[in-house]
């Protein structure tokens, strides 16, 4: 019985290296835990690192023979140019006696929308 598997990517980017890996799989998972992934803060616009491919374990990358599997992790928390431009319009609108900068208006309605923006996550790598 043979199954046909077919993968669509929306994104997908392959790299051919020019020389051999000689990894050592401790000095990996150290390197790895430095970049560990953590989950935005209130304030943060986006958020990268590591991730472990098998849930609840330990170590940050998984290896089968000469293969290593490693997740890339990233969170971006969306906010729409529309709605920023919409609180922006609304403050604007009552600050109008005072003169203030839309720059840093607009700083200001970005920093208090990130924390309720919705977040993107994760992207997958492997290593043969």
């Amino acid at each position: 019985m043979s199954y046909k598997v077919n993968f669509w990517f929306k994104n997908l980017m392959t790299y051919r290296l020019t020389k051999p890996l000689d990894w050592d799989l401790t000095q990996l998972q150290t390197q790895l835990e430095d970049c560990q992934f953590h989950p935005c803060g209130v304030q943060d616009q986006s958020k990268f690192g590591w991730s472990a491919p098998l849930r609840g374990a330990d170590l940050l990358y998984f290896s089968v023979g000469k293969q290593i599997l490693l997740i890339a992790k990233k969170e971006e928390k969306i906010l729409p140019a529309n709605v920023v431009k919409r609180e922006l319009d609304d403050r604007i609108e009552s600050l109008e006696q005072k003169e203030v900068e839309k720059q840093t208006l607009k700083d200001d309605v970005v920093m208090n929308l990130l924390p309720r923006a919705f977040s993107k996550k994760s992207a997958y790598g492997t290593v043969d």
